[in-house]
C-alpha cells in the first residue's frame, strides 16, 4: 500500500479550514429576518483567501522573516486598501442598492477586520512553523554535536596496549606458537569490535560482555601467577535479555584496574562483577592498589574523566551513578546505568 504524500493532510486541513470559515456565519443568522444570500460574502471570502496565501507563501518569507518590517507593513497596507476597493466594487456590482442596505462605515469595519485577520493568521501560522523548523534544526545540530563528541571520546585510542600485546605475540611466536596464535586472534576480536561497534548508539549487553571477557582473557596471558583475577557476569543467553547499552562504556574501569592494580613484584587481586536488575546494569571493579589513581588514558580511549563526560552526555544526572573509593590497599569503582 502506497504512502500518503506529506502535503495531502496539510491540503485537506487548509480546505477544511476555509469551508468552515465560509459556512461559519450561517451559525449566527437570525432566520426570523431576511438576510442576504451567502453569495454576497463570496467576494470578501475569496479576497481573504488570496490575501492569506499571498502572505503565507510570499510576503512573510521574503520580507518579514528577512526583517524588512517597514517594507512588509507598507506593502500589506497597500494591498489591504486595494482589496477593500475590490470588495466594494464587487459588492456594488452584485447589488446596486448595497450602500443603501449596509452603511459604509460598517462595511469598512467588517472588511478591514476580515482582511486584517487573514494577514494576522497567516503571520501566526508561518511564524509557528518557522519556530518549529528552527527548533528541529537546533536539535539536529545539537544531536550531531553530541554524536561527534561521543565519537571523539570513544576514539581517543592509546596505542600502548596494542603495541605491548604485539610485542608479547612476537615473544611468543618462537616459544609458544599456538599461544601466540590465540593471543593474535583475541586481539583481532577486540580491534574488530572497536572498529565496527564504537559508532553504534547502543549494542546488546551480550556483545559488551563478550568484549570484556575477551579483553580480560587477553590480559591474563600477560600477567604473572601472582596476580589473581576473578570475574562474574550474568548468563544472558539463558535469560534471553534484550538489554542494550552504549558500547565501550565499562572497559574504562577494567583497564584502570589492570593499570593501577598490578605490580610485577607484588601479589594483586582484581575482582570484576556485573549485575543485571529489572531497571539497571551495575558494574563494579575491586582491585588491589599498587599506585595512585590519576588521569589515565585507557584502551577504550577514555580515562575516568572522559568516562564522566560521556555519561553526562548520554544520561540525565539522576539516571546513572559513578562511584570511586580508594584506600591504601585497594580501589573500588562502580558504574550504574539504566537497563532500558
Amino acid at each position: 500500500m502506497s504512502k500518503i504524500p506529506k502535503n495531502i493532510p496539510l491540503l485537506l486541513l487548509h480546505l477544511s479550514m476555509w469551508i468552515f470559515v465560509y459556512i461559519f456565519p450561517l451559525l449566527f443568522v437570525d432566520n426570523s429576518r431576511p438576510h442576504p444570500p451567502m453569495v454576497n460574502v463570496l467576494p470578501e471570502f475569496v479576497l481573504s483567501m488570496v490575501l492569506f496565501y499571498l502572505n503565507y507563501f510570499l510576503l512573510i518569507k521574503q520580507l518579514l522573516f528577512k526583517k524588512k518590517y517597514l517594507l512588509f507593513s507598507a506593502i500589506s497596507f497597500a494591498i489591504l486598501l486595494l482589496f477593500l476597493g475590490c470588495d466594494y466594487v464587487f459588492q456594488a456590482y452584485n447589488d446596486p442598492n448595497f450602500l443603501g442596505k449596509v452603511p459604509f462605515d460598517l462595511f469598512l469595519i467588517r472588511s478591514l477586520l476580515s482582511f486584517t485577520l487573514s494577514i494576522g493568521v497567516s503571520v501566526a501560522i508561518r511564524s509557528t512553523m518557522r519556530l518549529k523548523e528552527e527548533e528541529s534544526l537546533r536539535k539536529k545540530i545539537e544531536n550531531e554535536h553530541l554524536k561527534s563528541e561521543i565519537t571523539y571520546l570513544k576514539y581517543q585510542l592509546q596505542p600502548h596496549f596494542f603495541f605491548n600485546t604485539l610485542n608479547n605475540i612476537y615473544a611468543l611466536i618462537d616459544r609458544k606458537p599456538e599461544l601466540a596464535k590465540e593471543v593474535l586472534h583475541n586481539l583481532s576480536k577486540l580491534l574488530r569490535y572497536v572498529l565496527y561497534h564504537a559508532e553504534d548508539a547502543k549494542v546488546p549487553l551480550q556483545s559488551e560482555i563478550y568484549f570484556l571477557k575477551t579483553y580480560i582473557n587477553l590480559m591474563q596471558i600477560r600477567l604473572s601467577s601472582s596476580i589473581f583475577v576473578k570475574y562474574e557476569f550474568p548468563d544472558l543467553e539463558a535469560e534471553e535479555t534484550e538489554v542494550r547499552v552504549p558500547p565501550l562504556l565499562f572497559i574504562t574501569l577494567v583497564e584502570n584496574a589492570y593499570k593501577h592494580g598490578i605490580d610485577a613484584n607484588l601479589q594483586g587481586n582484581i575482582f570484576i562483577k556485573m549485575e543485571l536488575t529489572a531497571s539497571h546494569v551495575i558494574f563494579s571493579v575491586n582491585n588491589s592498589c599498587s599506585k595512585p589513581i590519576g588521569d589515565d588514558q585507557t584502551v577504550s580511549g577514555i580515562g575516568l574523566e572522559n568516562l564522566q563526560k560521556r555519561l553526562d552526555i548520554l544520561y540525565k544526572a539522576n539516571e546513572f551513578s559513578l562511584i570511586r573509593k580508594q584506600t591504601d590497599k585497594d580501589y573500588y569503582s562502580e558504574l550504574k546505568i539504566p537497563a532500558n
